[in-house]
């Protein structure tokens, strides 16, 4: 019994550890798009309160629906729209225009939320875009609403800071700028 004590570690903290790591991480951007469940049983939310009117009630609704209807937009363009892989942020929709990886974040939209989430939303692709580029990507960032903000300055702001402002009325033509798919 000794013999097989002497080389047996596993459960033995002072004789190390064995960590087996199973992950497969294939490489590029993105992963095959996991579309938004546009009927989700909606719980009632408050709207504009309580951390993320995306998470619940009418807020997710529209939050999955704009998604899926962005996501189909790339996709009759000829684009390949992606969801994030187990190593990329959380990020809604992404795609690729040759070696430029986009990222997508989409948010639901009221008057009494649209402060708050597009000011959510533009540090998210701020940080989705330092996070991608880390890993070596060449990335572009939009921000994706259900429809277009109320507040004007809005797009200013986002343009200043290298991001698109992206919502259904404007789909099409967003996409048809950004040229032929590869």
């Amino acid at each position: 019994m000794g013999l097989l004590n002497a080389f047996q570690r596993r459960g033995r903290p002072e004789l190390g550890e064995i960590k087996h790591d199973y992950r497969v991480e294939l490489p590029g951007f993105g992963a095959t798009y996991r579309r938004a469940d546009e009927s989700p049983e909606l719980t009632r939310s408050a709207e504009g309160r309580g951390p993320d009117p995306d998470t619940a009630g009418r807020g997710l609704g529209a939050h999955n629906s704009t998604q899926n209807a962005f996501a189909d937009a790339l996709k009759s363009a000829g684009y390949l729209p992606q969801s994030p892989k187990p190593n990329e942020p959380d990020y809604d929709v992404g795609w690729e225009v040759g070696t430029v990886v986009w990222v997508g974040e989409v948010k639901s939209l009221t008057p009494a939320n649209e402060e708050r989430q597009m000011r959510t939303a533009l540090g998210q692709v701020l940080r989705y875009r330092q996070s991608l580029m880390a890993l070596g990507h060449e990335v572009r960032a939009a921000v994706i609403t259900e429809h277009e903000p109320q507040d004007a300055t809005w797009a200013a702001l986002l343009e200043e800071n290298g991001v698109a402002l992206v919502f259904p009325a404007n789909f099409e033509s967003f996409v048809a700028a950004l040229g032929t798919p590869d």
